[in-house]
């Protein structure tokens, strides 16, 4: 007979058994991002739970972590503790279902249109194409020792990581040398690509880039930061314009690992960087990138769907902040906009931005392609420290008094009523690097390949890496310049749409103060007129939350308050024809940029409501997969 001793040792193994061995059925955890006054005391509140944690966020004092819903509840009852799901991203463009029969019928008529135009402009470019057969042979070369080159890169990366940490010379040298190495191979697929590869492009032009390049300004010394979907190689992205190899870093915060994989299976962030970096002359001898000499640091958050989640944008957040010094990181390029779900302050990828912001880094956010109504603008774009960028296009004329804004840029204001976005930039039918057979973008949509390499796209994005670009060019020129005075700067020397009678073409709310201008922006000396009332430290820490001058009067016409002359109604203002004046804004014009603390008796909590947000003192999160996008596709304009 067994003693009570022995029967208790038995039922509580047998406990254990059941409670440790039924992987038949476990129990079921999701992916949430826990905060605290602090990552460690997020850390050590998930692992009193038994949760399981993923990462650490310190960027935001969070952690990613598995729970289970019990440990959920645990944690949601501890005191300075929050907990939010991890919303899903992806990439969505804008969605057709939500247009009624006749603005589909608008739209297919307008799509038609403008790809007759784009064929008739791509037809004069037909010796470009004469290359195209060269082209696929290297990359078919290409594909097949991808798997073979990906390990080796991956082997020497990683003894070039290594080295890097213990040695004391300069990153680039560092870099320089690893470079040699690693892209050996690869470098061979590519170093035939001529300049007959290369089509005509428009982009730097407009903006006045190819005459800061003229004067010997092309980003040296600056370092670029790119979150987005993957980077392919190409001799123009590899290379810098003034000869030697660029230097690339990488992060795949997806894994949380070291990104040694130079690959963009989408094509999204390959088409942004090449934008920004390419070193390419075109056929006629133009350039094919802002700032053709900065340096480039890539964080892989988006997957070859467009998929990512806070987690993984917010970890690549994290990884920029904290190498940013040891990679001279100044400029940090966000192409992708989601959907409010709470004020700027609450939403976690918004406060990563503003800790990027406060240490020193130049965030530049597209605002989004989901014009032309008001209060359009995504996060982080709605941010309001940081450089919010809309879209224009030159409507493929060279002729200045025909330039349109696109129908797609989002507009402003906030739901906390800042006016945004601040400028505007080339965004339409922009050609930069995108490879014909491996980027699915370029699969879904083959008649805007321009040849093997380059791919014509518009959208937000494209034109918040044109700033991002300029950007790159006044710190390599006034490397001094905090990121308020960059903002200041780019404002004050933007040119505003205007009509014949000198009235504004678009509504602030539409094009901020203007097209950024490269030239005014590297000669201006403005300071101190952005961010006026604003205190970023405050807003982190919670003492402190923000509300622009912009309200919405009772017949539904947006207005800023304390200037007259800036009425908007809740139509699209559309201009057929204008000029952008050679002239900032006036003075006074600056004015909107100013802020004030938030009140819950703030006018706008009203028309919030009316619009659809609900807004409380909590944060509101949606378990739904939110509504963003890395802006991949819009028709062209």
């Amino acid at each position: 007979m067994l003693g009570k001793k022995t029967i208790l040792t038995l039922l509580m193994a047998c406990c254990t058994t059941l409670a440790w061995a039924s992987p038949t059925n476990p129990e079921t955890t999701t992916r949430v991002i826990v905060q605290a006054n602090s990552a460690e005391a997020a850390l050590q509140a998930v692992q009193s739970t038994g949760g399981k944690v993923e990462r650490l966020l310190g960027i935001i004092n969070a952690v990613s972590a598995d729970l289970s819903d019990d440990q959920r509840t645990l944690l949601t009852k501890m005191a300075g503790i929050r907990v939010i799901e991890d919303a899903n991203v992806k990439i969505n463009g804008r969605d057709d279902d939500d247009e009624d029969d006749d603005e589909k019928e608008d739209k297919k008529k307008k799509k038609k249109k403008k790809e007759k135009k784009n064929k008739e402009k791509k037809s004069k470019d037909k010796k470009n194409k004469d290359n195209k057969d060269k082209g696929k042979d290297k990359r078919s070369e290409r594909e097949a020792r991808d798997d073979d080159d990906e390990r080796d890169d991956h082997d020497e990366r990683d003894d070039d990581d290594k080295r890097e940490d213990t040695d004391e010379r300069n990153v680039t040298d560092v870099k320089n040398e690893s470079n040699n190495t690693v892209f050996s191979g690869l470098r061979a697929l590519f170093d035939a690509v001529s300049t007959d590869d290369v089509p005509p492009v428009a982009f730097p032009g407009l903006i006045g880039a190819d005459q800061v390049h003229d004067a010997g300004i092309s980003g040296n010394g600056v370092t670029v930061a790119v979150l987005d979907t993957g980077f392919d190689i190409i001799d123009g992205l590899e290379r810098k314009a003034e000869g030697g190899w660029r230097s690339i870093h990488g992060y795949d915060s997806i894994n949380d690992s070291i990104w040694t994989a130079w690959r963009d299976p989408n094509g999204h962030g390959t088409h942004v960087s090449s934008i920004i970096v390419n070193s390419d002359t075109t056929t006629e001898g133009g350039p094919t990138g802002i700032a053709p000499n900065a340096n480039l640091v890539y964080v892989k958050a988006f997957d070859r769907e467009g998929r990512a989640s806070y987690v993984s944008v917010i970890s690549g957040l994290n990884w920029i902040l904290e190498n940013r010094e040891r990679l001279g990181v100044r400029v940090l390029n966000l192409s992708f906009s989601a959907t409010p779900r709470s004020h700027y302050w609450d939403d976690p990828i918004n406060q990563a931005v503003m800790r990027l912001w406060d240490a020193g880094v130049v965030v530049v956010a597209s605002a989004g392609n989901n014009g032309p109504d008001p209060m359009t603008i995504g996060v982080p774009g709605n941010n309001p420290y940081v450089i919010t960028v809309g879209a224009m296009s030159d409507n493929y004329t060279a002729d200045p008094s025909d330039d349109v804004l696109t129908s797609f840029s989002s507009a402003g204001p906030t739901h906390e009523g800042f006016i945004k976005p601040e400028i505007v930039a080339p965004g339409g039918h922009i050609r930069a690097v995108m490879f014909a057979l491996t980027a699915q973008i370029a699969r879904e949509h083959p008649q805007f390949q321009i040849n093997e390499n380059y791919f014509e796209m518009s959208g937000t994005s494209q034109a918040a890496a044109v700033v991002s670009g300029v950007v790159a060019l006044m710190l390599e020129a006034k490397p001094w310049l905090t990121p308020d005075d960059v903002k200041c700067q780019l404002m004050a020397s933007a040119r505003p749409a205007r009509s014949a009678d000198g009235s504004l073409a678009y509504s602030i709310f539409q094009q901020g103060a203007g097209m950024v201008d490269a030239v005014a922006a590297i000669d201006s000396n403005e300071l101190a007129c952005a961010n006026r009332g604003l205190n970023v430290r405050a807003d982190l820490d919670g003492t402190a939350h923000f509300a622009g001058l912009a309200n919405r009067d009772a017949e539904g016409n947006y207005y800023v308050m304390g200037l007259d002359g800036f009425l908007w109604s809740n139509g699209f203002l559309w201009s057929n024809g204008f000029l952008w004046s050679n002239s900032a804004m006036e003075t006074n014009g600056f004015l909107w940029s100013n802020a004030f603390l938030w009140s819950n008796a703030f006018l706008w909590s009203n028309s919030l409501e009316t619009e659809g947000f609900l807004w409380s003192n909590g944060f509101l999160w949606s378990n739904s997969e939110v509504d963003t996008s890395v802006n991949r596709w819009v028709d062209q304009e």
